[in-house]
């Protein structure tokens, strides 16, 4: 007799939210997409001691076009995920060293490149839409920043975040904008979920909650290979180099990457972050359906009904909080000035 799922509202393992997770994957789920501009959401707790509430993913993804198509030419886990060296991050940080006073934007961001994405995921229920059940929201970078606050505050004790019916609801809000100059904003409001359920109800409701760790890739070193090769290719076109005596300055004006491998046929490379916000003169040169597909990435297991349009579950945004190292360098036309980072404060 299997044992029965209940939420746990004392988790250790979300106060301890960077401890290692299971990285096997399986199994669906379905996505928050915000229907509007406004949305009221209840965090679910995590199931079981080894879940925490939030969840946070570790890929390196490296974007581009193939027959005017945008795509993951290649991705991998990395293995900082596992709490291991990630030696394409090594590279990165040695490229950063080497090239931070370079007088060319090109070779003084690529190390960029190199870093893996942080993709942090949580289970909600949208109160505005409670039959559709627990959703996985793969959220922007200010709305893990209220949750991660609020759960520093509160501790090991959930219950005023995530209980069913005490646990206060997380406005989240974006500005309207579409793609890159879309701005998130949220906070937790005094206001409770309050959803009353009967415990056949609660019940139900645990056995729907996905486990998030599902979410991060297993490692496969082909894999790491190929997002290596890629980039050093890249590196060879752009005219970067970790060898003093071969860099190219004549390249600065060259920002586009051509590859005549299988996996691109000659078209454009390019490793932008989905997370990294732009100048309005570059969200000209990549486009709305740019954001709007990169999330899609490592959701292979993503519920097939669901639909994958207008994507805003983990668009850029100024007000976003990251870090360096989660950002990519643009290998688009434009040379581009990114804007600071800003935190945004919990209201």
């Amino acid at each position: 007799m299997s044992e029965k799922r209940t939420f746990n509202l004392s988790s250790k393992a979300t106060k301890d939210a960077l401890a290692k997770q299971n990285a096997k994957k399986g199994g669906q789920y379905k996505q928050f997409k915000m229907k509007g501009r406004k949305a009221r959401l209840l965090v679910l707790p995590p199931v079981g001691d080894k879940e925490s509430v939030i969840f946070q993913a570790q890929v390196h993804e490296i974007w581009g076009t193939k027959n005017g198509k945008r795509m993951v030419v290649a991705s991998a886990a990395s293995p900082m995920a596992f709490d291991e060296e990630d030696a394409i991050a090594v590279k990165g940080w040695n490229l950063k060293k080497k090239y931070e006073d370079h007088s060319n934007k090109k070779f003084k961001e690529f190390w960029r490149s190199f870093m893996p994405k942080r993709k942090q995921y949580v289970n909600v229920i949208d109160l505005d839409d409670v039959e559709a059940g627990p959703q996985v929201y793969l959220i922007p970078g200010s709305v893990a920043k209220t949750i991660l606050d609020e759960l520093d505050d509160v501790g090991e004790d959930l219950t005023s975040i995530c209980d069913l019916n005490d646990g206060r609801v997380l406005q989240v809000k974006h500005n309207g904008a579409e793609g890159l100059n879309r701005e998130y904003s949220s906070k937790f409001l005094s206001e409770t979920a309050s959803l009353d359920l009967d415990s056949k109800e609660v019940e139900e409701l645990v056995n729907k909650v996905y486990q998030l760790s599902k979410l991060q890739p297993a490692f496969d070193q082909s894999k790491f290979d190929q997002v290596e090769e890629v980039l050093e290719k890249a590196m060879n076109k752009v005219g970067v180099s970790f060898d003093e005596s071969e860099d190219n300055d004549d390249d600065d004006d060259d920002d586009s990457v051509d590859e005549d491998n299988d996996d691109v046929d000659d078209d454009e490379i390019d490793t932008d972050d989905d997370d990294e916000p732009k100048s309005k003169k570059n969200s000209k040169s990549t486009s709305k359906k740019k954001v709007e597909e990169e999330e899609e990435v490592f959701e292979e297991d993503e519920d097939e009904d669901e639909p994958k349009s207008k994507k805003s579950a983990k668009p850029a945004s100024k007000k976003k909080v990251e870090e360096d190292e989660d950002d990519d360098i643009d290998f688009d036309d434009e040379e581009d000035e990114k804007p600071a980072k800003k935190a945004l404060r919990r209201k």
